[in-house]
């Protein structure tokens, strides 16, 4: 009498399985791609964020190093432009940013309006992304700075 063998022994995949797994697979792999340009746009705003920060604090910290009868000087000798790494740059073909310097009132409620006059100074810093080769603003960020006599 023959033994017959019932149980089959399957050497790889059935198509349907293969099928199965690669829809798998690029469903998981679309949605990876997908997020990506979420996350690109994302940190280059943070670098654009942070470039713009990086400006005002680089301005801000020559206005406090200035006397305080010349810090007008600021306001009137700008703009000025920075490269994509927030270096100062004298031409605006190559900026990527610019920064505008303005004095703002420092009058406040309640407040005799000559004591912050005579012992401080506010100032607004707007740095603006520029499009390339133009002087024409992609966005904006204001800093405000106040600035003691000193």
């Amino acid at each position: 009498m023959k033994v017959l063998h019932t149980l089959h022994h399957r050497a790889a995949f059935s198509l349907v399985e293969v099928t199965m797994a690669i829809g798998i697979v690029s469903f998981a792999i679309l949605s990876v791609l997908g997020t990506m340009s979420v996350g690109l746009s994302t940190v280059r705003d943070a670098k654009k964020e942070t470039t713009s920060a990086q400006i005002a604090s680089q301005i801000g910290s020559g206005m406090s190093q200035t006397p305080f009868t010349n810090l007008a000087a600021f306001a009137t000798n700008g703009p000025y432009f920075f490269d994509d790494s927030g270096r100062q740059i004298d031409s605006v073909q190559t900026a990527a940013f610019s920064a505008k310097v303005e004095s703002v009132s420092t009058a406040y409620p309640g407040a005799p309006s000559d004591v912050l006059t005579t012992s401080a100074s506010k100032w607004r810093i707007t740095v603006s992304s520029l499009r390339p080769g133009t002087t024409n603003a992609i966005s904006s960020s204001r800093f405000s700075l106040l600035v003691p006599k000193s």
